[in-house]
């Protein structure tokens, strides 16, 4: 059997509760991946309270991004095998697929291999914070490797802001990070903002 996470009603994460499922088989185009850790966002939170991009089916599942094992995968699937360490990114419809169980059935297009050097704590939970701000800075914001750009991170301190700053950094950007909390001054030039403003004295 599979335990999973769904919820009834959207009541917040109180209304979350694990059920035990039969572990499910991939369709054509599909993996099932043994979960080891999963990352929780804002986007959970929302989601789990009806407040999300996507009104919650009844008896929703939760979760968008992971790390384990494949266990299976469908006829169509090409590139991954039985046992393969993959993560599971962040890049598909919450109101269709979910990561919080023991096995995760997930499109096989949001299946990547684990990166070397990451543990599966990192690797569940490295993607929503880099990929949300990777676009924000390079696909869509025209940052350039080398190209002596000056970067403003707002919320500096948040979930995105920190991986926006490393990849800023990662760029040869010169970083200026906000925060209203003196307390998270430190922590932001740790994290290599050049320039760190705090909006409530500074």
């Amino acid at each position: 059997m599979n335990r999973v996470v769904r919820f009834a009603t959207p009541d917040g994460p109180a209304a979350l509760d694990i059920r035990q499922e039969p572990i499910p088989t991939p369709s054509l185009a599909e993996g099932c991946v043994t979960i080891e850790a999963a990352g929780l966002n804002r986007s959970e939170w929302l989601y789990s309270r009806g407040e999300y991009l996507f009104e919650p089916p009844k008896d929703a599942l939760i979760g968008a991004e992971a790390t384990g094992h494949v266990q299976a995968i469908g006829p169509d699937v090409t590139g991954f095998a039985v046992g393969d360490a993959v993560c599971i990114l962040p890049i598909f419809r919450v109101d269709h697929y979910s990561v919080l169980a023991e096995h995760a059935l997930v499109p096989a297009t949001s299946v990547i291999p684990r990166p070397k050097g990451l543990d599966p704590l990192q690797a569940a939970a490295v993607w929503m914070g880099f990929a949300t701000a990777y676009g924000g800075l390079v696909t869509y914001g025209g940052l350039r490797p080398g190209a002596g750009q000056r970067v403003l991170v707002s919320a500096a301190a948040s979930s995105i802001g920190i991986p926006a700053i490393q990849i800023a950094k990662d760029h040869v950007a010169h970083v200026i990070a906000t925060t209203r909390s003196t307390d998270k001054r430190d922590q932001l030039s740790e994290a290599g903002a050049d320039e760190v403003v705090v909006t409530a004295t500074d």
